[in-house]
């Protein structure tokens, strides 16, 4: 991910794909994706597609049918410098394995800190690319039966099975 602000930026573009979790809208500019949403979302830019936001689409759909486990296309995802980081630390996480807020926060040092590190995990602008599906509550809590921890339970159970651990 690349460190400054976004600022505005004429190349960029959305561009609404299909996978076999619905609608994606993805956003690029001519230099890194910025921005993928689940549904049909209205982003910046004018609608269309370009390389990058079809790169991300072909990784996307490698990632659903367990062929990748790593995004290898440029990122500049806006947000605060501390989002940055956490967001950085959350794509470490092994494919199929799971991390707690509390175990991000001490890798930023500081524990205490879960709850502004789960804040930040759930205003990713990346949706599946910054695995966001690894993290569990603080302490390994019991997450509730929302649609969106529904959904990445089922993310987290497909990358298990693809490594056979399930």
């Amino acid at each position: 991910m690349q460190n400054s602000r976004k600022s505005f930026d004429a190349s960029l573009v959305h561009f609404v794909y299909r996978s076999p979790y619905g609608l994606l809208t993805i956003q690029a500019t001519n230099s890194a994706v910025t921005c993928v949403k689940f549904g049909e979302v209205e982003l910046s830019g004018p609608r269309k597609p370009n390389p990058l936001t079809n790169l991300m689409a072909n990784q996307l759909m490698e990632y659903f049918a367990g062929k990748r486990q790593i995004f290898d296309v440029p990122l500049n995802p806006d947000g605060t410098d501390f989002q940055k980081k956490v967001w950085a630390e959350i794509m470490k996480i092994p494919y199929g394995q799971c991390a707690s807020t509390s175990d991000i926060a001490a890798r930023l040092g500081d524990a205490s800190s879960y709850r502004v590190v789960g804040a930040a995990a759930k205003r990713s602008p990346l949706a599946v690319v910054i695995p966001t599906h690894r993290i569990s509550a603080a302490e390994g809590r019991k997450l509730n039966a929302t649609k969106a921890n529904v959904f990445n339970a089922a993310l987290l159970k497909a990358e298990r099975h693809a490594l056979g651990l399930e």
